[in-house]
């Protein structure tokens, strides 16, 4: 069976490598000219050759490669020499790239000041795919030219700019090594790194009194430190607080007092925040968790009661969450009678509610295991009907097919939703053995809107950076 799944999967992937256009403006993957066709298979020796070769006239684009070549052999001055002779010859949008090519070519030969000149001209072409990294270059460079005010307005850029958490994150650590940044950017940082001691001194320095966001920050800190004294301190002197904040303070003032000793106290108040109706269902949510490993850590009948109290809410969420609680609660204690008591509860009050799936699974899969498929067939086509995730719905789907074969029914309601919505998946593969996957020779819409050629001409990480930036992410992990 392990050799069959390998098979199909080989052959899945050599139907995609053919069938998917490697360049976005239609030119197709295999590379007519020779000189490209070394560069794709990296061989470097015969291109020093055909470029070195006595009366051998290479084209603007084989000379860009060539310097390619050299770029990912570690031959930077070299490489940036081509570059340098071709600049005025490529098309314009090529022509960014390269010189992002050239500035990174000058910082690595040391010419600091030339490679400055060279991305402050490179930032007036506003390209979206390279402006977080222009601006690091300018950050950089400028910086270690003593420049401090252009390198803090290069790093504020990049943050603007940046196109994924990792480019923010970079920006502002460099913000805070300058010393220039402030309170804002200490916010923004504690977004991305909850933890960051310099931007939690930024925010240290602004109270007593805090701002209720930046108390909350400071709180959630400490509570991941278990410094539970500071986070009442923290949140005991803020300013004015909206409701949201409010609420998110008395969650987290509950939290300190739980871990100081005084549980019931806590309990009380996460009781409070899960029934109200005018608190968020995400916090409500988050006090019914707290609530549930306060139960299971201290086998708390008190606290199990508010649970069974929060599973007659009127809010159905709340109700599901607590009685799914309950139950899991039971079950890792081993109380069979009372585990089966709420999950039978689950079911009848929440029979299209997520939280099913597990225990429709399990139930399904004892049937199974007890030789009675029928039964098993009822569970698994019952929690497909609530919701599952993507795995699970491949894995019921799956057992499903398993049990009606069995069965002797019809199971084309199953294998088609399998190889479509789950092509990839697994339990896809094992289900249909050499599966006819859904694919079209056409190119889609997302490569039709792209507008440049880069990686025929060697511009491999920028061809995938586009690729990410318009959300064609199989291809660029192609790249």
């Amino acid at each position: 069976m392990k050799k069959k799944i390998i098979k199909t999967l080989s052959g899945l992937f050599a139907t995609l490598a053919v069938g998917i256009p490697a360049c976005a403006d239609g030119t197709p993957p295999a590379i007519e000219n020779n000189f490209q066709n070394l560069f794709a298979e990296k061989r470097w020796d015969e291109m020093d050759a055909l470029a070195g070769k006595s009366g051998e006239v290479l084209s603007v684009k084989e000379k860009v490669l060539y310097g390619n070549s050299l770029w990912f052999r570690g031959d930077f001055k070299r490489g940036l020499d081509v570059f340098r002779e071709v600049e005025n010859d490529v098309p314009p949008q090529i022509l960014p790239y390269l010189r992002m090519r050239i500035v990174l070519g000058l910082e690595r030969a040391g010419q600091t000041t030339e490679a400055l000149k060279e991305a402050l001209v490179l930032e007036g072409e506003k390209n979206d795919v390279l402006a977080p990294y222009v601006y690091y270059a300018i950050g950089r460079l400028s910086q270690s030219l003593g420049e401090s005010a252009l390198a803090e307005r290069a790093y504020r850029s990049m943050a603007f700019a940046a196109s994924d958490s990792e480019q923010k994150r970079t920006a502002l650590r460099e913000l805070f090594a300058l010393s220039t940044a402030d309170e804002e950017d200490a916010r923004a940082l504690l977004g991305l790194e909850p933890l960051n001691e310099a931007a939690l001194d930024v925010l240290e320095k602004t109270g007593p009194p805090y701002q209720a966001k930046d108390a909350l920050l400071l709180a959630e800190a400490a509570i991941s430190q278990k410094q539970y004294e500071k986070v009442l301190e923290y949140l005991s002197n803020t300013a004015e607080a909206g409701k949201s904040e409010e609420q998110r303070i008395s969650l987290l003032v509950a939290r300190a007092h739980a871990s100081l000793g005084r549980k019931r106290e806590a309990a009380d108040e996460f009781y409070r925040l899960a029934s109200s109706h005018e608190v968020a269902e995400s916090l409500a949510m988050e006090a019914i968790s707290l609530l549930k490993g306060m139960a299971r850590r201290e086998d708390d009948d008190y606290v199990k009661g508010l649970l069974a109290a929060l599973s007659v809410s009127g809010k159905r969420s709340i109700s599901a969450e607590a009685i799914a609680a309950l139950a899991e609660i039971y079950r890792r204690k081993g109380d069979e009678k009372q585990r089966i008591k709420w999950e039978d509860k689950l079911l009848e009050s929440h029979p299209q509610n997520p939280l099913i799936v597990p225990i429709m699974w399990e139930r399904g899969w004892r049937a199974w295991k007890a030789g009675r498929p029928e039964k098993a067939a009822i569970f698994w086509d019952g929690a497909l009907h609530a919701n599952p995730s993507a795995r699970d719905e491949a894995k019921l789907l799956y057992w499903l097919h398993r049990a009606r074969k069995v069965l002797g029914q019809n199971t084309a309601g199953i294998t088609e939703p399998l190889r479509l919505k789950h092509p990839l998946d697994y339990y896809t593969l094992i289900a249909l053995g050499d599966p006819s996957f859904p694919f079209s020779e056409e190119k889609s819409a997302l490569l039709e809107r792209s507008e440049h050629d880069l990686e025929n001409w060697g511009f491999m990480i920028y061809a995938r950076m586009h690729l990410l930036q318009e959300g064609c992410l199989g291809q660029a992990q192609g790249l």
